[in-house]
């Protein structure tokens, strides 16, 4: 009897996970060339194959997808001996999925997940890595954010009106909304990932309680900074050595060491070094804005303007009639083009999503680019219902490398820090759809699409005094019509407080039915690159507000691995957290923006 053989490790059971519905040759190539390979297919149970991909070292599917150094898409006209060279290289980087396949495990054991990490980090490339996959295996994905630059007291007014967008209904409230939501998608009977990107720091839990809709055939995955949760938290660290030296193109494994393997300070270091050739990483900064400033400081004007050009718009992804301004269409394809060389950018879709923390060192080092002109396309853009114009807007070739799943200049990215976002992530409330026609749960493309103009209109008018007026209305609009009267309340007030306000806007405005009438005045607005906010008078502390305190009524059982059990469905309060929870506001504003520092902002982490 021959002896037993000795286990394999788990981690290295498998070189490919292939998940590809008709990869047969792709699957012999693999084989043929010395591979081991797990072949899943895209219907197989999401949960069950968890341990695979956790032993696996590489994933690879059919396009498009999420692109990184070892999580590869299936290149249309490639032929497999680049194929096999490709795969082969990715093998050989180092052990396997640990980041991606935890969240999976993570995801499949309690149904909600928090990603954590410091700015840059890529927490939400990973996200739409898991995204991905799960949508991969017959899922449904309901996208939501970023919401970074919010104050947390803002933060469930905007997630209400993104959920109310996303699923195509008006003048329902917030409660009443997760319920009906969950009760649609029970009926549809298809499993669904619930996607909340860049939570404020300081939410307090018992708010992020009732993001998890009560459903059983939904999963939550959040990310953040710094928030804390009950849920699963996943902390998502710096590149181990490995990926680090390869990202920074030196074998100086103290570089990597100083600066804990941060790929946007390892990227950034790597760009300064190819400008000098011969130099050495010693002596140049190891903390990200530093590392970040020298890049910015070299790039083309037009680079640099689209760049700060975040300073004054929503962390969302950035419409092309609204990032070009007055720039000819090959300069600015030119100008994203570099910053995508960088990773400073990422094209999504046919829209361009900068890189928050680049954003926050190339307004701090020159200033956020003007407004007027974003304000005007956003204003455009919201009259013609968010069409864009022309009614199809053509996706740049960057775009379509996206979708590939190629990175740009044939270069991988680290698994969670890539520089290309699949075609499949667009839009600030998306569902990517496991089939093709839309679930029956979901709203309209057009929808989605006013609400990201919604987003920067928002941001737009706390930098822009010419059009502040104009970009308020349709936000306190949508406010109202998807059932949120107390933050259309107080966006109202903010109009009335600027002196520019109509009839038409005293009588929309509650409280106040002519300009003789009360008028409670908000505090400043202030967004999240925004330096030195002007400050309006802030609101009479004795304006009523609807109470949030949990209902004594008997509350439904939570959906199975929720943190907690969601509020009443017939319980309509207003989505502001607690009075009388940690952090809260004695003046609550729809437009005070304080954001934490994050040790990748205040030094070397």
């Amino acid at each position: 009897m021959n002896a037993a053989a000795a286990p394999v490790p788990v981690a290295d059971r498998f070189d490919v996970f292939l998940c590809s519905a008709a990869a047969d040759r792709a699957e012999e190539a693999l084989r043929a060339g010395g591979l081991r390979v797990f072949r899943a297919h895209p219907f197989d149970d999401f949960d069950k194959i968890a341990p695979e991909l956790a032993a696996s070292r590489v994933l690879l599917a059919d396009p498009p997808g999420p692109s990184a150094s070892r999580v590869l898409t299936i290149i249309p006209g490639e032929s497999l001996r680049d194929l096999l060279r490709r795969v082969l290289s990715a093998v050989a980087v180092g052990p396997g999925l640990p980041l991606p396949s935890t969240v999976h495990s993570a995801l499949a054991a309690r149904r909600t997940v928090l990603v954590r990490g410091p700015a840059g980090v890529g927490k939400t490339t990973l996200a739409e890595q898991c995204a991905w996959l799960f949508g991969r295996f017959g899922g449904r994905v309901l996208r939501m954010g970023p919401f970074g630059h919010l104050d947390p007291d803002d933060f469930l007014p905007q997630f209400h009106l993104a959920l109310a967008t996303a699923a195509g209904t008006s003048g329902v409230g917030f409660d009443r909304l997760r319920t009906s939501l969950a009760a649609r998608i029970d009926a549809a009977g298809s499993p669904v990932l619930l996607l909340v990107d860049d939570v404020p720091a300081g939410v307090p839990p018992g708010v992020l309680d009732r993001v998890v809709l009560p459903s059983a055939w939904v999963r939550t995955l959040l990310t953040s900074r710094c928030a804390r949760w009950t849920a699963a938290e996943v902390d998502v660290p710096g590149l181990p050595l490995e990926e680090g030296l390869r990202l920074l193109g030196s074998p100086d494994a103290g570089f990597v060491a100083r600066c804990d393997g941060h790929p946007m300070t390892l990227r950034a270091t790597a760009s300064t070094l190819r400008e000098r050739p011969g130099s050495s990483s010693d002596g140049l900064p190891d903390t990200a804005p530093q590392a970040i400033r020298d890049v910015v400081v070299r790039l083309d004007p037009a680079a640099r303007a689209v760049l700060r050009l975040g300073g004054v718009l929503a962390p969302a992804p950035i419409p092309p009639e609204v990032a070009r301004g007055e720039m000819a269409g090959d300069v600015f394809e030119a100008a994203v083009a570099e910053l995508v060389e960088q990773g400073f950018a990422t094209w999504v879709g046919a829209d361009v999503r900068l890189q928050a923390l680049a954003v926050e060192v190339a307004c701090g080092e020159f200033g956020a680019s003007a407004p007027e002109g974003a304000a005007e396309a956003v204003l455009r853009g919201l009259a013609n219902g968010g069409v864009p114009p022309g009614h199809a807007q053509a996706v740049p070739d960057h775009a379509a490398g996206a979708a590939s799943g190629e990175p740009p200049n044939g270069s991988a990215a680290p698994d969670h820090a890539s520089t290309v976002e699949p075609a499949v992530s667009c839009g600030p409330a998306e569902a990517v759809a496991g089939g093709d026609s839309p679930p029956p749960f979901l709203g309209t493309a057009a929808g989605e699409r006013h609400f990201l103009l919604l987003q920067h209109a928002r941001v737009l008018a706390e930098h822009c005094p010419a059009h502040r007026v104009a970009l308020l209305r349709p936000v306190a609009a949508a406010h109202e019509a998807h059932g949120d009267p107390v933050t259309a309340g107080e966006i109202h007030a903010a109009i009335l407080a600027t002196g520019e306000a109509t009839s038409a806007d005293f009588t929309a405005a509650p409280g106040s039915t002519s300009p003789a009438g009360w008028m409670p005045k908000p505090s400043g607005m202030r967004g999240k690159h925004s330096p030195s906010p002007a400050t309006l008078p802030k609101p009479p502390s004795s304006r009523p507000r609807p109470s949030t305190a949990k209902a004594t009524t008997p509350k439904p059982t939570a959906p199975s691995g929720s943190p907690t059990s969601p509020p009443p469905p017939n319980s309509d309060t207003s989505p502001r957290k607690p009075a009388g929870s940690a952090g809260a506001r004695k003046t609550p504003s729809p437009f005070s923006n304080p954001r934490s520092p994050t040790p990748a902002r205040s030094g070397k982490r």
